[in-house]
């Protein structure tokens, strides 16, 4: 069958399950989504299934220590501008620098990984709680966004090979 034929069959069945796989296990599937489409823009093989996975929990632990501080520190008034301002400042500036080491060396990742952290802690008040926060299980946004990003690359390597092997096929 024809490359297309094969990357929409592989695609839309793996994508259809993991949404729903997702949802049972109560994980962010755009969480999941945006890992695949990192380990697509980065070429698909091992090599970059490696990079977006270290570079998504990178970028998710470095977005939840960000909130992580902001909730945790105390201000009065409108001070809550400068703490986020220095704290998104700060872990931005450590994403960064951690993108000079090899492993975390696919910048977009960790920005990806950061972005969907934020995204998970802004949905509600109460996920972004120092209680919810330091808890152990899928209502913590760390622990939450870092499997779906690991599940959603697993999945779009598998989606590569299947692509793969379909194609071949014909």
């Amino acid at each position: 069958m024809s490359a297309l034929v094969a990357l929409c069959l592989s695609t839309g069945v793996l994508g259809g399950l993991f949404a729903v796989g997702c949802v049972f296990i109560g994980i962010p599937a755009w969480a999941g989504f945006i890992a695949w489409g990192c380990l697509v823009q980065a070429g698909g093989d091992m090599p970059a299934f490696n990079k977006t996975v270290a570079g998504n929990i990178f970028g998710t632990i470095c977005g939840w220590l960000a909130v992580l501080a902001m909730v945790s520190i105390p201000v009065d008034g409108n001070l809550w501008v400068v703490r986020g301002f220095l704290a998104v400042s700060l872990s931005l500036v450590i994403v960064i620098l951690g993108s000079q080491l090899k492993p975390l060396s696919l910048l977009p990742a960790a920005i990806y990984g950061y972005a969907a952290v934020f995204g998970f802690l802004f949905q509600s008040p109460e996920a972004r709680s120092v209680d919810t926060l330091l808890r152990f299980g899928r209502s913590n946004g760390l622990l939450s966004v870092i499997v779906a990003m690991v599940l959603g690359a697993v999945v779009g390597l598998v989606a590569g090979k299947v692509t793969a092997a379909l194609a071949h096929k014909s």
